[in-house]
């Protein structure tokens, strides 16, 4: 899941290396929201993790 702030052009600043003012998203906080007060996050992540490790994301040789 994206970080729930934004610069002012509407893109995540990772890491902060722009330096920039960061802004909450609404959309994005109601998300991150969403997943905390359904106690959902361990699955969310569980299902990034999985998805991950599906062999068909791996290049072949």
């Amino acid at each position: 899941m994206s970080a729930p702030y934004l610069d002012s052009h509407g893109e995540p600043d990772m890491f902060l290396q722009r330096g920039g003012p960061q802004y909450l998203n609404a959309k994005r906080y109601e998300q991150l929201r969403h997943l905390y007060l359904s106690h959902t996050i361990p699955a969310f992540v569980r299902r990034r993790m999985d998805d991950a490790a599906r062999p068909e994301h791996w290049e072949s040789w």
